[in-house]
């Protein structure tokens, strides 16, 4: 649970998750793909990458399980891609040490905020509805992600649409 806070693209996919407009702090690693050329001396934040503004419409593009973006023109795209690549991993982890009886659900009573923005995302783009937003991308069979919706089950978090998107 601690490294929802401590490991950086955890951190930025839960900030995307509890947040519907804004900046937010991009992990260090992808700082490059955000960097913008400048003259100045100084750059700003944001021209150096180190933050970006929320664009709910290319998250829920580069949350689509086929990749329909630019990766050159949308880098934002990429480092939303990544980050919450790696959470549903952390979360696959977290179920795969929950059934292996190394961890014990009471102990997981926080995983639930995030598991609802996660089955209905509350800032959905124009069109989008909340459930389509992540549930696709966790449903396709290829990447293995479905132990999350099946986390989020055994917390008792409603709305999943697991087996409707293969």
């Amino acid at each position: 649970m601690s490294r929802l806070t401590s490991d950086e693209e955890l951190a930025f996919a839960c900030h995307v998750l509890d947040w519907g407009v804004g900046p937010v702090i991009v992990p260090t690693r992808y700082r490059a793909l955000l960097e913008s050329e400048s003259s100045e001396p100084k750059k700003s934040p944001a021209q150096r990458g180190e933050i970006m503004q929320l664009n709910m419409k290319m998250l829920a593009i580069a949350m689509r399980p086929d990749l329909v973006f630019s990766t050159k023109e949308s880098p934002d795209g990429l480092v939303y891609r990544y980050c919450f690549d790696k959470f549903f991993g952390h979360l696959t982890e977290i179920y795969r040490l929950l059934k292996a009886g190394q961890l014990d659900a009471a102990d997981l009573h926080g995983l639930r905020y995030w598991l609802k923005r996660i089955a209905k995302y509350e800032y959905p783009p124009d069109g989008v509805r909340g459930e389509e937003v992540f549930q696709p991308f966790l449903d396709f069979e290829p990447f293995g992600y479905r132990p999350v919706m099946l986390l989020g089950q055994e917390l008792g978090v409603i709305g999943w649409t697991i087996g409707r998107n293969s």
